[in-house]
């Protein structure tokens, strides 16, 4: 591409032209895009603090907004129905660099190149094992008992290690390497560590105890409420 004083390389392929077009398109939409103003109600109740939201969801008819909240106001509701549902949430997977990096960011804060600082200078130490990996699966040759044995001298990670089932099975990813397992502690105790390997040393230790964690069993309720006809609904969920 030729500019007034100079020529600009411009890279395709692939990959990228479609990417961009993708891009673009998604541009002119936003550019196209007319906000249109719109109203929640909500219903509260007076022995407990739930959110309670009306079935219409956002109301983009302002009139129709005001007929409900007149109508409803100051009156009582009853239950229109109840169902229960059970669910299970799997533990996490363990930690590979990007995993890390990525709950770094959503915990902390924290950039990849601040992260992986923090995990190699772990590793340098001896506390965590080598952070450039792409492996989610843990090999049972690292001996997952001396590791949570090791572990336990700290207080805040003995009440969570005590809690984990006798059967020690961890909830591996998909991703391997044949050249280094996931990120792990060693079982090692740091004796001094800055501020940011702290907290991913802190990460790393609580996500190696979280995969060897049965699944979590939950309960939700759904309700529905009626106030005057019209319809209001809420969720609740609760461990079994």
């Amino acid at each position: 591409k030729k500019t007034k004083h100079r020529f600009l390389k411009l890279s395709v392929g692939r990959v990228q032209t479609p990417t961009l077009s993708i891009l673009v398109d998604r541009e002119k939409e936003i550019r196209d895009f007319v906000p249109e103003p719109y109203w929640n109600i909500k219903a509260i109740l007076d022995f407990e603090d739930i959110e309670i939201k009306h079935v219409d969801g956002n109301i983009f008819d302002k009139a129709r907004d005001e007929e409900i909240f007149a109508k409803c106001n100051g009156k009582d509701a009853t239950v229109d129905k109840i169902t229960f549902s059970k669910s299970k949430t799997k533990p996490p997977v363990p930690f590979n660099l990007s995993g890390l990096q990525a709950e770094a960011y959503d915990v902390f804060g924290f950039s990849p190149k601040r992260t992986q600082i923090a995990a190699q200078n772990l590793y340098s130490a001896g506390y965590t094992s080598y952070p450039r990996t792409s492996s989610q699966v843990l090999p049972e040759s690292l001996g997952f008992k001396d590791i949570f044995k090791q572990l336990s001298h700290n207080y805040e990670f003995k009440k969570h290690i005590d809690k984990l089932p006798d059967r020690l099975v961890p909830h591996n990813g998909k991703k391997t390497d044949a050249a280094h397992p996931p990120i792990h502690p060693t079982g090692i105790l740091p004796t001094k560590l800055s501020k940011d390997e702290q907290k991913i040393y802190n990460l790393i230790v609580y996500r190696f105890i979280a995969v060897f964690f049965e699944s979590a069993e939950f309960e939700a309720m759904r309700t529905t409420l009626d106030i005057e006809g019209e319809k209001f609904k809420f969720n609740r969920r609760r461990d079994l």
